[in-house]
């Protein structure tokens, strides 16, 4: 059996967990259907800078497809690590990216542990 949750870490330090799902449900079904993007939006509603809504941006891993439910719940982006075709190699700053999403990712998941 595998539990599904969602953590979320901002730079002043406020961490959030969310609901845990058991049983068969994709990551993407998550992000959905958890209703954590919605969370986040309405936070972002409330905590404006100057004025302004800063939305939030979500790391996930490769194979995630949560971009286009991302962007529609207050326009939030995601950043993940590129694709290579099978044949392909990255190149020298695809790798640099990659490894600075996998760096971040770690740090936010160590740091809820």
């Amino acid at each position: 059996n595998c539990f599904k949750g969602g953590v979320g870490n901002q730079f002043c330090g406020w961490t959030l967990a969310w609901d845990l799902w058991g049983g068969s449900v994709s990551d993407d079904g998550y992000s959905k259907d958890s209703g954590i993007l919605e969370a986040q939006d309405e936070y972002a509603q409330s905590d404006l800078v100057d004025g302004e809504v800063i939305s939030f941006s979500n790391i996930q891993d490769r194979g995630f497809r949560t971009s286009y439910a991302a962007w529609n719940v207050g326009k939030q982006t995601v950043i993940q690590p590129p694709f290579a075709k099978s044949d392909k190699r990255f190149t020298g700053q695809q790798t640099i990216y990659s490894g600075m999403i996998a760096r971040d990712r770690s740090l936010i998941q160590l740091t809820c542990i």
